[in-house]
């Protein structure tokens, strides 16, 4: 397994344990998917939410910043996650759970 792929199950596990009825979406790489696109996509009570996956040593394109600033702008949770970063993960919970709290959806984490 390469060292991205690594941090794609780290982040599937992390998700999939606190947010097990999201929706889940893992776009295709190379030439049959869009460059530019982050490689994870939740969809949880309402709340969109993409993620760059990086290995430790890795940096998002221009590309890949300028998709997610887009997504951000419409409303969604778009992050880079780098490596097994249980923090930034906890950091991404816990903008779902301010977004979903702002909205009046009740949460049982």
């Amino acid at each position: 397994m390469t060292p991205e792929g690594k941090v794609k199950k780290f982040v599937e596990k992390y998700m999939d344990q606190h947010f097990p009825e999201a929706w889940k979406y893992n776009p295709p790489g190379g030439a049959f998917g869009r460059a530019g696109t982050p490689d994870k996509f939740y969809l949880y009570k309402g709340v969109f939410i993409a993620i760059e996956v990086k290995a430790d040593n890795g940096s998002a394109t221009k590309l890949q910043m300028k998709t997610l600033q887009k997504l951000k702008e419409q409303g969604c949770i778009a992050a880079i996650v780098k490596g097994c970063d249980e923090h930034r993960m906890d950091l991404i919970r816990k903008a779902i759970k301010e977004e979903l709290e702002k909205r009046g959806v009740e949460t049982h984490d």
